[in-house]
């Protein structure tokens, strides 16, 4: 049978490949990190109120014309 190399890398490549390895998961692990650190603000509303006067309807800061419809 032959003798069959699996890993035909020098020491000095191994250790750049080890090197390589680490930088890239920690780019990874630090940008993940910084992206999951800053959440989107929920949407503030400022008027909670619903309700009608006359023919228009007021739901939070929209006015609708209930004449418009049939």
């Amino acid at each position: 049978m032959k003798n069959i190399e699996l890993n035909q890398l020098t020491t000095n490549q191994r250790r750049l490949l080890q090197l390589g390895v680490a930088i890239v998961l920690v780019v990874f692990l630090a940008g993940f990190f910084l992206l999951r650190k800053s959440p989107t603000p929920e949407p503030e509303q400022k008027n909670e109120t619903v309700y009608i006067q006359d023919s228009t309807l007021y739901v939070f800061d929209d006015t609708i014309s209930i004449a418009e419809y049939p």
